[in-house]
């Protein structure tokens, strides 16, 4: 049987510039939230990126994968495969809700001194970061024991945080995203757990392997919680039915110049607490508030002028949220190359 090269070639060219176009065809992204859409055509992914040109100006814009709707990250797996890279330092495992983990070594930027006032050598750290969009609505982290950490100079052991109330490789620790979190600067698309390590004396040039799992409490319905109140007749003991459903009690309190909430309970689920005036507007006066607390007991305080009276009617917007996700994600980091101890 004999083929005609002239009829084949150009049935394979045609075919080819079929897949191309599929390829290489515009549509409509949409983020992980819903909020904004663009119309562009995908050009590459790498590394948990995914380069696109825009349709409107023909610019490239990278975007990481976790801020993509899933319909668009499906579509995404279909053109790359699982839409990752492996590298050093970091890993994905199946069933992790396609989170990213990485881990970067640094040396700690505190410094402390013995009793003689001689700088001690600044302690080893491992930045831990898991992405996604789980990850990207954590409400808090917490770190169970590490089951290897190995370096090339052998094991090595973490060190207990002696500034935080929790101790963060056993317990969960609250997750912020603003101004707030002084300890953690969380990535806006996904949260960050820092071990730390006292200075070795023989310095490793690398974690050989680290090991273990981290858990985050996730996801649930969020709800927006409004009591109202009026000065000089604020309710000391607030009943009400949505926070007693979530195990968080609510007592208000009021001094000269301040008013504050305190809050008891589980207060995993409370995310955050704003007082407003009945317009549901910032109240005049208002110069500054506060937080504080630990355990089971929080307080969110709001301090006002001096010289003007706090406003009569005021009103507590209490955002919380309920049916949390507690998401296990296994850890296995290899290869973290340590930097020269400065």
């Amino acid at each position: 049987m004999r083929f005609r090269l002239d009829l084949i070639i150009p049935a394979i060219c045609f075919l080819l510039t079929i897949a191309a176009t599929a390829f290489a065809q515009e549509r409509t992204w949409t983020s992980d939230n819903g909020k904004f859409k663009i119309e562009a055509t995908f050009v590459e992914q790498i590394d948990g990126n995914v380069k696109l040109e825009r349709a409107d100006n023909g610019r490239i814009i990278k975007v990481p994968l976790s801020r993509f709707s899933k319909v668009d990250q499906d579509f995404l797996n279909t053109l790359s495969g699982d839409g990752s890279s492996t590298k050093p330092g970091s890993s994905t495992k199946p069933g992790s809700s396609n989170l990213d983990v990485s881990g970067v070594a640094q040396w700690s930027q505190d410094q402390s001194w013995d009793e003689n006032g001689k700088e001690e050598p600044r302690d080893l750290e491992l930045v831990i970061e898991v992405k996604g969009e789980s990850a990207a609505t954590a409400l808090s982290v917490g770190m169970l024991k590490l089951k290897e950490c190995e370096t090339d100079k052998g094991s090595i052991k973490t060190k207990k945080d002696n500034f935080a109330f929790e101790d963060v490789f056993k317990d969960f620790i609250k997750v912020t995203r603003s101004d707030n979190d002084f300890f953690n600067k969380h990535p806006n698309d996904g949260v960050r757990v820092t071990l730390k390590f006292k200075h070795p004396k023989n310095v490793p040039a690398k974690f050989n392997a680290v090991k273990g799992e981290l858990k985050i409490k996730t996801g649930g319905q969020r709800e927006t919680i409004e009591i109202s109140g009026v000065r000089k007749k604020i309710d000391r003991n607030l009943k009400n039915k949505k926070l007693k459903s979530l195990g968080v009690k609510a007592r208000p309190e009021l001094s000269d110049g301040s008013v504050s909430l305190v809050l008891e309970g589980n207060l995993e689920s409370v995310i955050s607490v704003d007082l407003l005036n009945p317009a549901g507007n910032k109240p005049a006066g208002l110069v500054g508030t506060s937080s504080g607390g630990g355990g089971d007991m929080f307080s969110y305080g709001f301090q006002f002028e001096e010289e003007n009276p706090i406003p009569e009617r005021l009103m507590f917007r209490i955002e919380v949220v309920k049916d949390l996700e507690v998401l296990t994600v296994p850890l296995d980091l290899q290869n973290v190359e340590i930097p020269v101890a400065e």
